[in-house]
């Protein structure tokens, strides 16, 4: 098993690639699907045999590799839900904004609308003033 210097951010740990390994992947593969649980155990070659052609950007076949890297990910159908939750709750979300908003604006529409009326009443009592004071005026 080798440390490298630079971080492997997603990379547990390093095994070597031998049959006793490859066994235990198996079989803790097995544990985690018997499990249900939702993450994803996954195995990449590193480190390859001396012979065997170098391989850019890391990855090499399980067969010409020295070690294995041991991975574990989050499963693509949790992912899937966790994002489809997202969605929906911010969808909710926006939709209760968007309800509040409309309250404020039923609010706000049946006080103007008390308010026209308040004001037509206003209108028509200074209208019956203006009436009233043109009699009395033409009386004289």
């Amino acid at each position: 098993m080798s440390k490298t210097k630079c971080p492997n951010y997603n990379c547990l740990f390093r095994i070597p690639n031998d049959e006793t390994h490859q066994g235990i992947i198996k079989e803790v593969r097995k544990m985690m699907r018997d499990y249900g649980t939702m993450w994803q155990l996954t195995v990449k070659g590193r480190k390859p045999k001396p012979g065997t052609g170098p391989y850019p950007y890391g990855s090499v076949p399980l067969e010409d590799a020295q070690e294995l890297g041991i991975y574990l990910y989050e499963k693509r159908s949790v992912s899937e839900k966790k994002w489809k939750n997202r969605l929906e709750w911010q969808r909710e979300r926006e939709d209760r904004l968007l309800n509040n908003k409309q309250n404020e604006l039923d609010i706000l529409e049946t006080k103007m609308a008390v308010l026209m009326g308040k004001l037509l009443r206003l209108q028509s009592a200074r209208d019956e003033i203006t009436d009233f004071v043109n009699e009395y005026i033409n009386k004289e």
